[in-house]
């Protein structure tokens, strides 16, 4: 959903043993740099998590992913995004000719750094203008994904169903009490009545599946990027839109009301390219509902109590504003007819 400005934490120094480590890692590719720092979480709070991302200098990113075969698919697929006009960090070749580094079981590769910024500085902008591009943009980057996945190898299939009620509830009933999660939870029996249904009536591709404001990049009005392609899993499509957007909410939490018309750019931005069909126009507050929920059972997992507690105070508010979500979801039904 995004982050408290208050807790962002700058990129900072690594210590001289990390930079040691660093060192020999960046040794395997053909690179100048003087300056290594640690590119921290967008949600870790006050609990510091193991780094997987350094910028060096102010040109390139190391990072850190679990398997190797990720590496190769984040390559396979910028390269087929690159052809559609969709610019991605692609990974940079070592003086092996290797795409990534293994080391201790994990796989390291570099990238560089795309020009534009992202929308960390989200109240800068005009929402009805940038919601309506960013829609633009989420309809056009997954266009050029369906390209990308007979390409792309193993690719994880996600029931976000499934997870809600498998995992981030039971999750949730676990950490927090009755009183907090009461607002959240009244409506969960005719999300279980309808959702268990409608969920899998929604169309499917392969998504970005952490499509956020911190991992989209625009330079005044220019789309120039998006990154981190190594969370792609193939997912009911509307995801990525419901993701973005349950971002912005979280960053509007101080004026949430100026979120519905941004909600409603966003969504118009993505029917101006790409169809939504009847069941997925439906869903949007369902959506969204999943979407909290998911958010919440992570923030647990990696984040402070006060971040937690703001991803409910979400929720509920969308709990609180379903008749304006239903009012939205009508609106787009008479545009796409």
């Amino acid at each position: 959903m995004g982050r408290e400005k208050n807790n962002l934490r700058k990129n900072s120094v690594v210590n001289e043993g990390q930079e040691t480590w660093i060192q020999s890692l960046l040794d395997n590719w053909n690179i100048e740099y003087s300056n290594i720092s640690v590119k921290h979480s967008e949600f870790s709070g006050e609990q510091e998590m193991e780094p997987h991302i350094w910028q060096i200098d102010n040109s390139y990113f190391l990072k850190r992913v679990e398997y190797a075969e990720l590496v190769e698919n984040i390559h396979t697929i910028s390269l087929i995004l690159h052809k559609h006009g969709i610019p991605t960090a692609v990974p940079i070749s070592t003086k092996k000719g290797n795409l990534f580094v293994a080391r201790d079981k994990k796989a390291y590769f570099l990238m560089h750094k795309l020009r534009g910024e992202t929308f960390h500085d989200f109240q800068k902008y005009d929402w009805n203008k940038y919601g309506y591009l960013a829609g633009q943009t989420i309809a056009r980057f997954q266009i050029a994904l369906q390209d990308c996945e007979i390409a792309a190898v193993n690719i994880m299939k996600v029931d976000n169903y499934s997870e809600v009620i498998n995992w981030a509830i039971p999750r949730i009933k676990d950490n927090l009490s009755a009183n907090i999660t009461e607002k959240a939870f009244s409506v969960l029996d005719e999300y279980v009545s309808i959702f268990s249904i409608l969920y899998y009536k929604l169309p499917r591709q392969l998504t970005h599946n952490d499509l956020h404001g911190h991992n989209i990049l625009f330079q005044d009005e220019e789309f120039t990027g998006i990154i981190d392609l190594d969370s792609s899993v193939q997912n009911v499509k509307i995801f990525d839109l419901i993701s973005f957007s349950g971002w912005l909410l979280y960053c509007m939490r101080n004026n949430r009301a100026s979120w519905l018309p941004s909600l409603s750019a966003i969504l118009h931005g993505y029917i101006s390219i790409i169809h939504l069909t009847t069941d997925e126009i439906n869903s949007i507050f369902f959506m969204l509902y999943t979407f909290g929920l998911i958010c919440i059972a992570k923030f647990i997992e990696i984040s402070s109590d006060d971040i937690v507690l703001k991803g409910i105070e979400a929720l509920d508010w969308i709990v609180d504003n379903r008749k304006s979500l239903n009012k939205i979801e009508s609106i787009l039904l008479a545009s796409c007819k």
